[in-house]
């Protein structure tokens, strides 16, 4: 959905024409360029915290952020305290077990994640603290994820514990 949707008072973001947010969380910026080098990029990030998926640099919008994006990589931010389900790849959804999936979460403030998955949508709610990297908890219906893997500011992954 186009960044505008994120608040529509602000007519910056309606401007903004290259990125988008896949979801509540996932920032995506498109680069279109010819060059094999490292592209300059403005990002214009929306109010809230973020970080970049790749460096898990941290930046704090709203604002603009120029950065270096080398082409094999695409710009892409997470909302701080975002909850994101992650499968393993598969060449068609046949081959893909539905239940063989972690979670990743960026620490920040305590959010609530849908995982829309047909008639069987299920919910995780994030609960800073109690740990080193908190606690992600399963509210509905059943816990599905295998895993879950805290991506620390430091830069170190951590397992966090998911609780029914």
């Amino acid at each position: 959905r186009p960044l505008a949707f994120e608040q529509p008072d602000d007519p910056q973001l309606w401007r903004v024409e290259h990125e988008y947010l896949l979801g509540p969380d996932l920032l995506v910026v498109g680069v279109l360029s010819g060059s094999a080098d490292p592209v300059p990029t403005t990002v214009v990030l929306p109010p809230g915290d973020w970080v970049d998926f790749w460096t898990g640099h941290a930046h704090r919008g709203p604002g603009r952020l120029e950065i270096d994006v080398p082409l094999h990589r695409l710009p892409l931010f997470v909302r701080a305290g975002a909850v994101v389900p992650m499968g393993q790849p598969g060449q068609h959804t046949g081959e893909i077990d539905p239940d063989d999936w972690e979670l990743h979460w960026w620490p920040g403030p305590a959010r609530t994640t849908t995982v829309l998955d047909g008639g069987a949508d299920f919910v995780y709610r994030t609960e800073p603290g109690g740990g080193e990297a908190g606690t992600i908890r399963a509210v509905e219906p059943v816990r599905r994820a295998r895993r879950a893997v805290g991506h620390m500011p430091d830069g170190r992954q951590v397992d966090v514990p998911i609780a029914r």
